[in-house]
Formats: structure tokens, C-alpha cells, sequence
């Protein structure tokens, strides 16, 4: 079985009362998957931050992980929202390789 997030855990993360991130460093804000575009413009501007060393590697393992798991478990979920998840998950399992490295 897959390890998913809690929801708990999700939601202490997401109200930032844990804040994943290290401090004095810039996290990703604004990170979508409503859709294939915008799952793909948010993963542009995530590894652009990776690549400047905005936010270490780990960092964005855990936004693609937050981003999967967001799209999993929505409530609603469209076609379009299925895509842009799976997107992410396809970018996390990238990700996973890199730090393998």
C-alpha cells in the first residue's frame, strides 16, 4: 500500500502551523494542478527555483509530494485535476531519482 500523507499532517502543514521548509529560505507559494498547463507552469517554477538553489532538493520533494497528494484526495476530482496529478507524481518520482544520486 502507498504511504499518503494525513490528512492531519496535511492540513498542520498546509496552515503552516509545521512549516516543511527550512528557515531564512524561500518556499514555493502558488503551486497548482488544476490541469496538465498549469501543473507543468508550477513544476517550471519549482525546478527554476531548484536550479538557483532557492530551496534545496528535499524542499521539493516535499511540495511535489504535497501537490500529488492534494490531487489524489480532492474532493472533486475532474479530469483535469487526475492529469495535473499525476504530472506531479511523475516529477516526484524524478525527484526521488536525484537524491538516490
Amino acid at each position: 500500500m502507498k504511504k499518503i500523507l494525513t490528512f492531519k499532517l496535511f492540513e498542520q502543514i498546509y496552515l503552516n502551523d509545521i512549516k516543511p521548509f527550512d528557515s531564512g529560505q524561500s518556499y514555493p507559494k502558488g503551486l497548482r494542478f488544476a490541469n496538465r498547463d498549469e501543473a507543468l507552469k508550477s513544476i517550471r517554477r519549482l525546478q527554476e527555483m531548484l536550479d538557483k538553489k532557492e530551496i534545496e532538493l528535499k524542499d521539493a520533494i516535499i511540495a511535489s509530494y504535497i501537490m500529488s497528494q492534494r490531487a489524489k484526495l480532492h474532493k472533486s476530482a475532474k479530469p483535469g485535476i487526475k492529469e495535473g496529478g499525476s504530472i506531479w507524481e511523475n516529477y516526484l518520482i524524478q525527484l526521488r531519482q536525484k537524491e538516490k544520486l
